[in-house]
């Protein structure tokens, strides 16, 4: 941190502190740097991305019951080279608490300008005793997922700042996919060295890609397709592997049964036999209706026949090829008033299932609910007291 900021760049961030301390009667405990520089992104041109956490110097703003306070400060500089985000610490807590990725980052950051009341450290450690990464990975495959139809799909050239935000997010999704901790490495040089499953001439390519962004800012390149291969091949495999764990059998045949009930068409009775005769999830259903229906047992000789006739035909996609009536619609018919029971009993069985997992994981966050208010009350108290102090030293001096 001492090597990176320049001092007179770190005297402006704490007179603007100051400001902020003196306008809005608040104490700033903790602030950071963020963004590229953060990253280690920052080209001549990056500006300062600021995030600080702070308490209000009266007690009595935290015991009112107004539920209308604003609980945020925002600042830009005149020149607009340094942006200030900062959050109060009851909401920055409250966001720590629901594994919030964005506070997550603030802790993590190793640029730090102010760290009173060991805020830090001790939020740290509350880091080390989460339980689950999965907010985090969907924090950073939505983002990537977002950045890449913005920024990437279809396009001839891409920003190389925006190629990397696309990078960076992906790089964190692998990274947790072979780690189990909510602590990681936000430089991108650390965390690139500890993502084993990227390949050598990869790293090579995505460092060429921050030299790039470090010297010449925001340079649109081409797209790489070693990279945008790498991409499209890591988002499905959080996307296959959160299917395999989340999807149950089930899940699947009741989804699948309640879209037969809207469409009463042949590929959805097809894709409803075949995943409750297979015990599969709809993930792994064959594409062709073909295939569909090699892996169904016990089908009507006659029924069968016609089925083969319609998809020879070409037909059996859309509803509307099988006319009500008919015994292929009457067939239909038959196999929904044939597993309606047992699908209600799924239901009941995967609402009781989700109850319970929010059970737990009500159970696992209320953990180090306790941890969370012992830091405000104690963050809170020692600053009224200070307060104290300062009134009866101003009336003695009186």
């Amino acid at each position: 941190m001492e090597d990176k900021i320049d001092p007179k760049i770190k005297e402006r961030i704490q007179s603007i502190f100051n400001k902020i301390e003196k306008e809005h009667d608040v104490t700033v405990i903790f602030a950071v740097e963020c963004g590229s520089r953060g990253w280690g992104f920052d080209s001549p041109e990056s500006d300062y991305d600021v995030k600080f956490v702070y308490v209000h110097n009266s007690l009595s703003w935290y015991i009112s019951i107004s539920s209308t306070k604003k609980d945020s400060i925002s600042y830009e500089s005149e020149d607009r080279l340094m942006d200030f985000e900062g959050w109060d610490i009851r909401k920055a807590l409250n966001l720590l608490s629901n594994s919030n990725p964005s506070i997550i980052e603030w802790i993590l950051t190793d640029y730090t300008y102010i760290d009173k009341f060991q805020f830090q450290s001790n939020c740290r450690q509350i880091i080390l005793k989460m339980k689950s990464t999965i907010p985090l990975i969907w924090h950073y495959y939505s983002m990537a997922l977002k950045n890449q139809k913005e920024f990437l799909i279809s396009k001839k050239e891409i920003n190389v700042k925006n190629y990397l935000n696309i990078i960076r997010p992906i790089t964190h999704l692998l990274w947790f996919l072979s780690h189990d901790s909510c602590v990681y490495p936000l430089q991108y040089t650390s965390l690139l060295s500890e993502v084993p499953s990227i390949p050598e001439e990869l790293k090579k390519s995505i460092e060429e890609l921050i030299k790039i962004k470090k010297t010449k800012g925001k340079t649109n390149i081409e797209p790489i397709i070693i990279i945008d291969e790498w991409i499209n091949k890591s988002l499905r495999t959080w996307e296959q592997k959160s299917q395999s764990e989340e999807a149950t059998t089930k899940q699947s045949c009741a989804g699948s049964f309640q879209r037969l009930l809207r469409q009463k068409g042949l590929r959805d009775c097809l894709t409803f036999l075949w995943l409750f005769q297979n015990e599969e999830i709809l993930s792994n259903v064959p594409y062709k209706l073909e295939s569909i229906l090699e892996g169904i047992k016990e089908i009507d000789p006659q029924i069968l026949n016609q089925i083969k006739d319609l998809i020879s035909q070409g037909k059996g996609e859309d509803p509307q090829d099988i006319p009500n009536l008919s015994p292929l619609h009457k067939w239909i018919l038959s196999i929904i008033n044939q597993y309606k029971e047992t699908i209600n009993q799924f239901n009941k069985d995967i609402r009781t299932q989700r109850k319970d997992r929010k059970s737990k994981e009500k159970e696992k966050s209320a953990l180090s609910l306790n941890l969370f208010d012992d830091i405000l009350f104690d963050i809170v108290k020692l600053i009224d007291d200070k307060k104290n102090l300062e009134t009866k030293s101003n009336q003695d001096q009186n």
